[in-house]
């Protein structure tokens, strides 16, 4: 199936956004896991989340700082390192014959980070990582790639706008 360029990015940035909100969810989960009406469930939660919740006063205290952790080192991470990763996608697609193969969305480079990336998020489960260390690290790759997703998003933009000016 061949299709414009202006799609690859599209669908790129609809699976980065759709995956990083996934992630977030999932995150935001994990690290609200022990709130339970009125009771916390201590289970489940590290050593360093109690040691927080009694720095700050409280298990919700401690659950919006690693919140906002997971934010910023995802925002900072999107933006200095997945939006690099997309203008290389770009620039590599910008390279195809237009339109082209739906197979030429990701290079074999990107498929074996993708792989790479979905093993560690399984080695977690595995592991049974502590929900505040998981729901951390699920926050900060859901922001990163919904930051990453806007760099596809714009690129189309900025493909659809070239092909109006062709035509």
């Amino acid at each position: 199936m061949k299709t414009r360029h202006s799609t690859l990015y599209a669908l790129s940035g609809i699976i980065w956004m759709g995956i990083g909100i996934m992630l977030l969810n999932l995150g935001l989960g994990f690290l609200m896991q022990g709130f339970h009406g009125n009771h916390f469930l201590k289970d489940g939660y590290s050593g360093l989340f109690m040691w927080l919740s009694q720095a700050l006063n409280g298990y919700d205290y401690a659950a919006v700082l690693l919140i906002a952790l997971g934010l910023i080192v995802g925002f900072a991470k999107g933006r200095f390192m997945l939006q690099k990763a997309a203008y290389k996608s770009h620039a590599r697609i910008s390279k195809l014959a237009n339109p082209t193969s739906i197979s030429n969305i990701y290079s074999r480079s990107n498929l074996i980070l993708i792989a790479i990336m979905m093993g560690l998020g399984m080695l977690m489960k595995v592991l049974n990582l502590p929900n505040d260390i998981r729901g951390t690290i699920d926050v900060a790759v859901g922001c990163a790639l919904m930051q990453g997703s806007l760099a596809y998003f714009k690129m189309m933009s900025n493909s659809n706008d070239l092909a109006k000016q062709e035509e």
